[in-house]
């Protein structure tokens, strides 16, 4: 009797197209509203962490160490299970919802805590020196303050998207079927055979999209990297002549 081999590398490469529109109907889907959203709360939450109200900051950074204590499993099904029974009406929303839910709390606090730890890191001098030179708060933090903080949050930012696309995978677990749903659904439908083989190509398809969010988050910060030297460089040039037309 032939042997089957412990592991079949043809039907893993087989697998991965069939994981790949779940990719792109679900777990991008989420991911690019939770981006949208979660960066406008995240916003908002680092204000006021970093604002002046003392009982606002208090409250954000209370909501933010609560959310930041809880696996991302747990506050999936307290939402899941949870919201219908206070709002009846929610039963009838698709589950890709609640999956979309989690992510922007999710999201939206640990982008709090990113913003706001790359503002702090600015030299306070900076906003001063902008307030100075005739810039209103609102062109200081625009021309100054916001591409610096950028610079300085871009890896952590790029951390926190490969840690949303992996958080969806478990969005299976309410029935919704992205990548590892998907996956299971196969599993299942072929009594186990392949279980092995299935679950290896859904790691693949984590694994490449992985890559394909640090090589982007890489070249950006080349990008920025490039771009804060050119205008260090003007910058300069600008005081030399300066000095140069004075003497």
């Amino acid at each position: 009797m032939e042997m089957r081999p412990l592991l079949d590398w043809r039907y893993i490469i087989a697998s991965i197209p069939r994981l790949i529109p779940p990719f792109f109907q679900v777990t991008l889907t989420c991911v690019v509203i939770t981006l949208m959203v979660g960066t406008v709360f995240g916003f908002l939450l680092a204000a006021c962490k970093i604002g002046k109200n003392k009982v606002l900051r208090h409250v954000a950074y209370a909501v933010t160490d609560v959310i930041r204590s809880m696996p991302f499993l747990v506050m999936l099904f307290l939402l899941y299970y949870g919201l219908p029974k206070f709002f009846p009406a929610l039963n009838a929303l698709n589950k890709m919802f609640f999956l979309t839910l989690g992510l922007i709390i999710f999201a939206s606090c640990r982008l709090s805590e990113i913003m706001r730890s790359a503002y702090e890191a600015i030299n306070r001098n900076q906003m001063e020196a902008s307030l100075c030179v005739g810039l209103s708060v609102p062109q200081a933090m625009w021309h100054v303050i916001v591409p610096q903080a950028f610079h300085i949050a871009l890896p952590n930012m790029g951390n926190l998207l490969v840690g949303m696309v992996l958080e969806t995978a478990l969005g299976f677990t309410i029935g919704v079927y992205d990548i590892m749903g998907t996956a299971k659904l196969i599993n299942s439908g072929e009594y186990g055979a392949h279980n092995l083989e299935i679950y290896l190509a859904a790691a693949l398809l984590y694994w490449a999209i992985s890559l394909i969010i640090a090589g982007i988050t890489n070249q950006l910060e080349k990008l920025n990297k490039s771009a804060h030297a050119g205008q260090q460089k003007r910058g300069l040039f600008q005081g030399i002549g300066r000095r140069e037309g004075e003497a």
